[in-house]
């Protein structure tokens, strides 16, 4: 925890709390950093805010965010932000493309990406090689924001291609 310690101490009202993962904030409030394997893990006590972390790797998310966040933040109409690489086309790309698709349901949710080469938190130089070195898919996807599609086809090659009409022998 102490990385969370911030250059001066004026959000907190004292130490974190390495056994526990808690820091206690001056308005008596806490930050909290859990674990989502075990959806009801979550359930009891109070939240205001919910911030996930590699959300398209969290297995559990329909039943982390469904069952148990949200109604948890319903109360305080508290917010959630889900920080994330694509992992394909999954939970999480389903969750970062509904406001987008339907804007007029969801008015108050919001939906970024934000490549590499934008956030520049990857040397331009380490950039271009691994544009070089990786398959351009999973470069696309980890750096680009491109969920990559074609996960689980056993051919990548068959995916534009063309077939005759009836069947392949």
């Amino acid at each position: 925890l102490a990385y969370l310690r911030p250059p001066n101490d004026w959000l907190l009202a004292g130490e974190p709390n390495a056994n526990e993962l808690t820091v206690p904030l001056i308005d008596g409030h806490a930050v909290a950093i859990k674990g989502c394997e075990d959806p009801n893990s979550l359930r009891g006590g109070p939240m205001g805010v919910a911030g996930f972390d590699e959300t398209a790797y969290n297995r559990a998310l329909r039943a982390v965010w469904g069952d148990v966040v949200q109604p948890a933040l319903a109360d305080k109409m508290g917010p959630a932000l889900f920080v994330s690489t694509f992992n394909g086309v999954e939970d999480f790309y389903r969750l970062w493309e509904r406001p987008q698709v339907e804007k007029e349901k969801m008015p108050e949710w919001k939906a970024w990406t934000f490549d590499a080469w934008q956030v520049q938190t990857v040397p331009r130089e380490e950039l271009e090689r691994l544009t070089r070195e990786m398959p351009i898919e999973e470069f696309e996807q980890e750096f680009l924001c491109k969920p990559n599609r074609t996960g689980g086809i056993a051919a990548r090659e068959f995916i534009n291609r063309k077939f005759p009409e009836g069947n392949i022998v």
